[in-house]
């Protein structure tokens, strides 16, 4: 087999991958979508989801590398880059406001039986990500 056939089937299998990670994108955007009601056990859902979501960035920048290595487009690649790290952050600060806006909701209302496992994302990290993408554009 040669080389280049060889990199354009680790390519494929790359890309198939990296699809599977932009799903997970998809996937907490549409629950972000609907979620409307907000109770302790939507709250808990969210959590855990979250919990979940975080470490898919570090799991992103491997295969990223991985095809950037192999993928000589640095325009396409920067491409996939940006668009997954804007979406990645942008959900990540809606789901935190969400559980945030909720646990002072809870702590007014005297519900004290609602217990938020703090996600490894401050609001202040957020933050200073989004300001960061605002010097991006």
């Amino acid at each position: 087999m040669s080389n280049s056939k060889s990199i354009e089937i680790a390519l494929k299998k790359l890309n198939v991958k990296r699809g599977g990670l932009k799903t997970q994108i998809t996937l907490l955007s549409k629950y972000l979508e609907t979620l409307h009601l907000v109770n302790t056990a939507t709250i808990t859902n969210l959590q855990k989801r979250v919990n979940k979501f975080e470490p898919l960035l570090d799991s992103f920048e491997i295969v990223q590398c991985e095809i950037e290595l192999l993928d000589e487009d640095i325009d396409k690649n920067l491409k996939e880059r940006e668009d997954f790290q804007n979406s990645y952050y942008d959900l990540i600060a809606q789901a935190t406001e969400i559980l945030e806006k909720h646990a002072i909701s809870a702590g007014i209302n005297g519900n004290s039986n609602v217990q938020l496992v703090p996600t490894k994302f401050s609001k202040g990290f957020v933050q200073n990500m989004m300001d960061s993408r605002s010097h991006l554009k």
